[in-house]
């Protein structure tokens, strides 16, 4: 699917050719050559194995607008919703598709339901890192991904 045993490039800027299809430079990355090739290819993975439209980015590498420490600076998270499902299929999908290629437990996953387009932060910190964040009047507050979830699946 990616390529065999030839070897992929480590850089954003080289690895455009190998997602195109289902990704584009013209997509809201913010800069698109500083784009890490690991989230580009995992997120490549991941739209590969859910059954959807498409993956619909929001913000990939940026300076502005995030935490001192947050890998969107360095081009290694991206923020996305899904097509052609409900959010709460949208997290099952991606919840097993993480466990089935194996990143799971070396990604940062955030749920977002309340966004505009509910959807989700995936970044290549490789650790396991989960969270939620939801709307309190004007103010987004961080919660645990469980409550995140919860609402999403209860409300």
């Amino acid at each position: 699917m990616l390529g065999g045993s030839a070897m992929l490039p480590a850089r954003g800027s080289d690895i455009w050719a190998h997602i195109r299809g289902y990704f584009a430079k013209s997509e809201a990355w913010g800069d698109p050559d500083k784009m890490d090739g690991t989230i580009l290819l995992s997120l490549f993975a991941l739209r590969c194995a859910i059954p959807c439209t498409g993956f619909v980015v929001h913000c990939g590498f940026a300076l502005p607008g995030h935490e001192e420490h947050s890998l969107h600076k360095i081009g290694r998270a991206v923020d996305f919703h899904i097509d052609g499902m409900e959010f709460r299929d949208a997290i099952e999908c991606m919840e097993l598709a993480l466990e089935d290629l194996h990143l799971a437990n070396s990604c940062g996953l955030g749920i977002y339901p309340d966004w505009k387009r509910p959807g989700f932060h995936l970044d290549t910190r490789l650790s396991y890192a989960r969270w939620g964040a939801i709307q309190e009047g004007e103010k987004q507050v961080y919660v645990s991904y469980q409550e995140a979830r919860g609402l999403v699946f209860y409300r």
